[in-house]
């Protein structure tokens, strides 16, 4: 079916040809503002042959309806539009009442008068022509007044044959009054209106608010003949049609859309194919669609009347998502951590990745949309381009990218790598951050050999404490702005070697100091001396992990989980007599979570006995559980966004049904239910096929439920076994069996088996021949 914004069966197709001389009802009365489109258009008639335009000193009567402007429409103006189906105009018995078009189908208006008028439906927010033919030919000027709710946008006299436009008139027309005259400024009414003669077209404009489905009055035509003597007035009534919708309301948490609008009064309204509602008798509507997508949404609202589909029409829904924006600010103080900040849509989780797509910072918008979170040094400089995204309800919602601005590493520029060095002090250049400190040391030693700061050209220059002939690593470190430290080496007398190995400092790589965690047990991970233990601990009695130094690289994952807020720890490896410490600060975050259950799932089985319930929850949320008879099970407290609480569970052969209620310090509160079966309980049950159903010849399985270690028998009536299952350690069973034809079907009796528990069951099949 082609959509349209009009009524789209014959009642709308059909013109409605309204007959003056009769009232037509009151005046429409105004409405709510809709969201509407355009109507169809009419054709375009064959343009007239030119008429004489009036010299300049010609002037209209003062007698005429309306002092505004002359607005003579062009002669290639559109005519009035053939809807499919449309009848000619007739003549009826005089005193006939008006019915409104669409209580039939294959109704047309049509009245006794002094004048024919004929055009379709008009929809609100939409113009369309309209035809005025008088019945008998008649000297004059005409008058029109447009009918309430209606603006008049057109105004042209057509002759009757040949339809050609007659330019030689004057039009005024203010909106609301119009009139057509002649030229001539003594005689104004030198016009002939008739079948034979002019007949007169006029664009009418219903405005937004008009109700569809009722009719427009209050208008009329007026003829002014000689002397200016008023005749043929008539009423004038135009009907409206379509459906209308606009969006009242839109939630973007529930992904859904309230949409409201009018049609036909009793018709039904269907959003999408799958909502649907009744028109009031007044003619409006509203209904509430979900499963919508963020962004922008196509619905399709089908109007239909008597089962029959009569209009249709596309609205868009827009589920906008507050743009995500980002900026970078980097401290002053070079030691603090780059901070990454922007708005969001409130709410929405804001996740910070580096260019491998690693995750690298997260934090949620505030209820006002702003967001901040600081950006983990990469430990190199230049450019370090972060891409910023937002998710709602796990959803992503568009991305940026950020240029965090981290200043030039640290470089050795001489002496060269490789060099050789007879002893007493080096000499040192190289480039780097301006104004950042530079240190250098002996790889893997605490020992300083000296510092500078790199000067504004982005050079440095050290001269070394003494140093003797013999292999030397000299690593040079830079912490930049940001926090950003970068590190550069140079060797001296490679192949002087014999000395005592040099044993490689510790160093932690992720997570990065400063940085944050969500978790309570992040992995660690960084390089140190080959073969070394690394531990990581608050003080040498308070070890969370260990590890070993493998390939130059070790990983620890702890033992023990993180305090909640800044975490300052010893990193500390052992390689033989060298002991070397350095110090690593971060802070664990909470992550807010739904709430959860994760110790026991729904369905599953208990021992009688202590059970430790577990879970998560907003952070801050109080929890509070209870049983089907309303006995409070446990009460706990989410301080790190996770909780537990221990409950002493006796045998019981209904189970616990559990309801789980967290009450967050903001927000609603949330549910979760569970239920958990007795494992001593027999909780027999045959689940397929079921009871007084058919079956077919051939093979069938049979499956149900029970406590774990339940054995499952079965015999028919004829005492013949069926089959035999076992639960095993779960709470199901099944097994195939082959059915054959019989007339008087299946009576098989279950038997479940444990220890000196029995419990029966028996299911009757029908044979489907």
């Amino acid at each position: 079916m082609k959509k349209t914004l009009k009524n789209a069966g014959a009642a709308g197709l059909a013109a409605a040809t309204i007959v003056t001389g009769l009232s037509f009802g009151p005046a429409a009365q105004a409405v709510e503002p809709e969201t509407g489109a355009g109507a169809s258009s009419s054709s375009s008639p064959t343009p007239a042959d030119p008429q004489p335009a009036p010299t300049s000193d010609e002037t209209l009567a003062d007698t005429t309806p309306s002092d505004a402007p002359a607005d003579t429409p062009p002669s290639d103006a559109p005519a009035p539009a053939e809807a499919p189906g449309q009848a000619a105009p007739t003549t009826g018995t005089s005193g006939v009442s008006p019915r409104y078009l669409g209580d039939n189908p294959d109704d047309i208006e049509t009245e006794t008068g002094a004048a024919t008028i004929t055009g379709p439906r008009i929809r609100p927010g939409t113009s369309e022509w309209y035809t005025v033919r008088l019945h008998k030919a008649s000297r004059g000027y005409l008058e029109f007044v447009a009918p309430e709710g209606t603006t008049i946008d057109q105004l042209e006299a057509r002759y009757s044959l040949g339809d050609a436009l007659e330019t030689s008139v004057r039009i005024k027309n203010d909106g609301k009054n119009a009139s057509i005259a002649s030229w001539s400024v003594l005689y104004p009414v030198n016009l002939t209106w008739g079948p034979s003669d002019l007949y007169l077209r006029v664009k009418l404009h219903a405005l937004p608010y008009v109700p569809v489905q009722t009719r427009l009055g209050g208008g009329h035509l007026n003829t002014i003949a000689d002397l200016f003597i008023e005749t043929n007035r008539s009423s004038f009534s135009v009907l409206t049609g379509g459906v209308s919708a606009n969006v009242s309301k839109t939630d973007l948490a529930d992904r859904s859309a309230t949409l409201s609008g009018q049609a036909k009064p009793g018709a039904k309204i269907v959003l999408n194919g799958r909502v649907e509602t009744t028109v009031t008798p007044s003619g409006n509507w509203t209904a509430t669609i979900g499963g919508l997508l963020l962004g922008s949404n196509t619905v399709t609202v089908d109007e239909f009347s008597n089962g029959t589909k009569t209009a249709s029409i596309d609205v868009n829904v827009d589920l906008r998502v507050a743009p995500l924006s980002g900026r970078v600010t980097m401290p002053a103080v070079r030691t603090q951590n780059a901070v990454a900040s922007g708005a969001a849509q409130p709410g929405a989780i804001v996740i910070l990745t580096n260019s491998a797509g690693q995750e690298i910072a997260r934090t949620t918008a505030s209820p006002s949309g702003s967001w901040t979170t600081p950006i983990p040094a990469p430990g190199f400089g230049g450019a370090y381009p972060v891409t910023v995204g937002q998710q709602i309800g796990g959803e992503p919602s568009g991305n940026v990218v950020l240029s965090v601005p981290y200043g030039e590493e640290v470089q050795f520029t001489a002496p060269a790598d490789g060099a050789t060095h007879d002893g007493g002090v080096v000499v040192l250049t190289g480039k780097g951050e301006p104004g950042a400190q530079v240190s250098v040391q002996e790889q893997g030693t605490t020992n300083l050999l000296g510092s500078a700061v790199v000067e504004s050209s982005g050079t440095w220059k050290i001269t070394t404490t003494p140093l003797d002939s013999k292999k030397h690593v000299l690593e040079a470190s830079q912490i930049g702005k940001g926090n950003n430290t970068t590190r550069s080496k140079v060797t001296l007398n490679p192949d002087n070697d014999d000395t005592k190995p040099v044993v490689v400092a510790p160093t932690v790589e992720t997570p990065a100091a400063g940085s944050t965690v969500a978790t309570s047990r992040p992995t660690f991970s960084g390089s140190g001396q080959e073969g070394a233990t690394v531990t990581i601990g608050y003080n040498a009695k308070s070890i969370i992990g260990t590890g070993v130094v493998k390939d130059g690289k070790w990983t620890i994952t702890p033992t023990r989980g993180l305090g909640m807020g800044v975490s300052n720890l010893d990193v500390t490896q052992t390689s033989g007599d060298d002991v070397q410490t350095v110090k690593h600060t971060i802070t664990r975050i909470a992550v807010e979570q739904p709430l959860r259950v994760t110790s026991h799932g729904d369905g599953q089985t208990y021992s009688a006995g202590a059970t430790t319930f577990r879970g998560t929850a907003p952070v801050g949320s109080v929890i509070r559980a209870t049983n089907q008879w309303g006995t409070l099970m446990g009460t706990a407290t989410a301080t790190d966004g996770t909780w537990s609480f221990n409950r002493n569970l006796g045998p019981t052969t209904a189970g616990y049904n559990i309801t789980f209620v967290a009450t967050p310090p903001n927000g609603d509160p949330q549910t979760v239910s569970l239920t958990i079966f007795y494992a001593g309980a027999l909780a027999f049950q045959v689940t397929s096929p079921v009871n007084n159903s058919t079956y077919t010849v051939g093979s069938a399985t049979f499956t149900g439920t029970a406590a774990p270690g339940t054995t499952i028998t079965a015999t028919n009536q004829w005492g013949t076994p069926m089959g035999q299952a076992e639960t095993g350690l779960g709470t199901t069973w099944a097994f195939d069996r082959y059915l054959g034809p019989t007339s008087a079907g299946y009576d098989i009796t279950f038997v479940a088996t444990k220890g000196t528990e029995k419990q029966r069951t028996t299911l009757h099949l029908k044979y489907a021949k």
